[in-house]
C-alpha cells in the first residue's frame, strides 16, 4: 500500500533539517544574499545551492530540492518534481513502484485529499502546513 502522506511527511522533515543547518551557519546578516552556493562549515557532506524561490540541499549524497516556506501563511509549497526526486533518492519507497503513481496521488492531493491544498497562485503546486520559522537570509523572516 502506498502512502503519499508518509512520503510528504518525510520530505518535510528533510526540509526542516536543511533549513536548520542553513540557519545554524548563517550567523552573518544577509550571508546567503551574497553566498548562493557552497558547503556548510568544514564538513563537505552538506552542500547547498539557492535557486529561484528554493534551494537544493545535498546531505551526504541525498538530494533535497525544495521551495522555501511561506512564513506569513505558515505553509510549505511542494513541487511534484522535487518530491519525486526526493523519493528516487530515498531508500524507503513508501509503497510506490514508480513516479507515475506519485503523480496520480499528487493530483488527488491538489483536490484537498489528505489535508493538502492547491497553491493559490501556482496551481501546479500543493501546500502543507509548516509552522516553523527560520531566519536563513537575515534577521527578518522571509515570505
Amino acid at each position: 500500500m502506498r502512502s503519499f502522506e508518509k512520503l510528504v511527511k518525510e520530505y518535510v522533515k528533510a526540509i526542516d533539517y536543511c533549513l536548520s543547518c542553513l540557519e545554524s551557519h548563517s550567523e552573518e546578516k544577509g550571508k546567503y544574499q551574497q553566498i548562493r552556493e557552497g558547503h556548510l562549515g568544514l564538513n563537505e557532506s552538506h552542500y547547498f545551492q539557492f535557486h529561484g524561490s528554493g534551494c537544493l540541499f545535498i546531505n551526504n549524497g541525498i538530494k533535497i530540492d525544495f521551495e522555501l516556506p511561506n512564513h506569513k501563511r505558515s505553509v510549505l509549497p511542494i513541487d511534484l518534481f522535487f518530491l519525486t526526486s526526493f523519493w528516487e533518492g530515498n531508500d524507503e519507497k513508501f509503497g510506490y513502484k514508480n513516479s507515475d503513481e506519485i503523480m496520480l496521488d499528487y493530483e488527488e492531493a491538489k483536490s484537498g485529499k489528505w489535508g493538502f491544498e492547491q497553491h493559490p497562485f501556482l496551481p501546479h503546486l500543493i501546500e502543507t502546513s509548516f509552522p516553523k520559522q527560520f531566519r536563513v537570509f537575515a534577521d527578518e523572516f522571509y515570505e
